[in-house]
């Protein structure tokens, strides 16, 4: 045979090899395609007979740079808080992003502002030695109110025609959201919602809470965003305030923690907040108790120090019998647990209502129904 017809056949050979390799790729290809959605069925199968199923695990929302566009005019509502500047000359009257102590958000278009407490604190300062500035512009601020529940503190400045946005929710907020958040220069920060509960304990003494304080809060990613800064849902409603960054992540007083005090602040009255007068433990939220009852309710405790009694003298809690050692398990039939702490559970009341409070004591399996009428917070302006 000449070298010829031998380059030839060797050729021929080669090609018939290299073509039906790549008929046997496409072929599995094809057949790959065709079995995906019967593959996937089986493991989407499998996986919903264990104990947690893919279709409860949170889902991270992927977020278009267009929403960024989109949330603009809701972030001109953003307030940055700095220190009265007397100086001569451009540079000691002229305000920058940088002189910026705490931020906040415009509540109202005359000039209602909130932000948190100690963020923007007059009290080294004056009234007198705070501005409020927003789109460019600055404004003395002549007044402020606190909310001592929340943590939140409301300032009027001397302002008309302000931008203002609507306020949402955070009831539908889940893990893995997307959240955004402003800064001192007008700019949008993406985070993402690590939890929606109460805040974790860093030691034990943690554990202890008050039925005067806000205790669900959102927790998203680590942010380093200013103190007060407004954070904002995906329809660009108001959902909180930044209250600090933590091990935890940066923690967001939720809007609905005092939102429903803002008409009262309007009308140039104090917060009227119902008051119960107690120091309790959230049981839900003690690992090591499994098998033990109540597995859930406010354990009503002192500090162990000594410096947090379990209930306050002349409280409404002390005048209705209530003592060191009670769980309180329910309030009008509404279970208390780590999703419904105490203190937030009693935001849906009123100074002078009065709840029927079911309280176990003792070694006791039944509870016993205590009526308490409520008092109201002492608020400062």
């Amino acid at each position: 045979m000449s070298k010829q017809n031998a380059g030839q056949k060797h050729s021929s050979f080669l090609q018939t090899f290299f073509l039906t390799v790549a008929l046997g790729v496409a072929a599995g290809v094809a057949g790959t395609m065709f079995m995906l959605p019967y593959a996937t069925s089986l493991i989407v199968q499998k996986a919903s007979t264990a104990s947690v199923s893919i279709s409860s695990l949170p889902k991270t929302r992927v977020v278009s740079t267009a929403t960024f566009g989109a949330l603009a005019p809701s972030a001109r509502a953003s307030v940055a808080f700095a220190s009265v500047k007397t100086g001569a000359g451009l540079s000691g009257k002229a305000y920058v992003p940088g002189d910026a102590i705490a931020m906040g958000v415009v509540v109202t278009s005359d000039g209602w502002m909130a932000t948190v407490d100690g963020a923007a604190d007059p009290k080294s300062r004056g009234l007198s030695g705070i501005i409020a500035l927003v789109g460019g512009r600055a404004y003395t601020v002549s007044r402020i109110v606190h909310d001592t529940f929340s943590g939140v503190t409301f300032l009027k400045a001397d302002a008309d025609n302000l931008p203002v946005t609507a306020f949402g929710t955070t009831g539908t907020i889940s893990v893995g959201d997307s959240v955004f958040v402003t800064d001192s220069a007008g700019g949008l920060r993406r985070l993402e919602v690590l939890a929606n509960d109460t805040l974790p304990a860093m030691t034990a003494d943690d554990l202890l809470r008050s039925s005067e304080k806000v205790q669900r809060v959102l927790r998203v990613t680590g942010s380093s965003a200013g103190v007060g800064s407004m954070v904002l849902n995906a329809k660009g409603e108001i959902i909180g305030l930044v209250q600090g960054d933590g091990r935890f992540g940066s923690v967001i007083v939720p809007i609905e923690s005092f939102s429903d005090v803002v008409g009262a602040v309007l009308r140039g009255q104090a917060p009227q907040r119902p008051y119960l007068g107690l120091n309790y433990v959230d049981l839900s939220l003690i690992a090591g108790r499994e098998g033990e009852e109540p597995a859930r309710g406010a354990m009503v405790t002192a500090s162990t120090d000594g410096r947090f009694p379990a209930v306050l003298k002349g409280s409404p809690a002390a005048a209705a019998g209530i003592r060191a050692g009670d769980v309180i398990v329910a309030i009008d039939g509404e279970q208390i647990s780590g999703k419904n702490p105490l203190a937030d559970a009693l935001m849906q009341y009123q100074p002078g209502d009065k709840p029927t409070f079911s309280v176990q004591r003792g070694n006791a399996s039944t509870t016993i129904d205590v009526v308490v009428t409520l008092g109201t917070v002492k608020n400062t302006q």
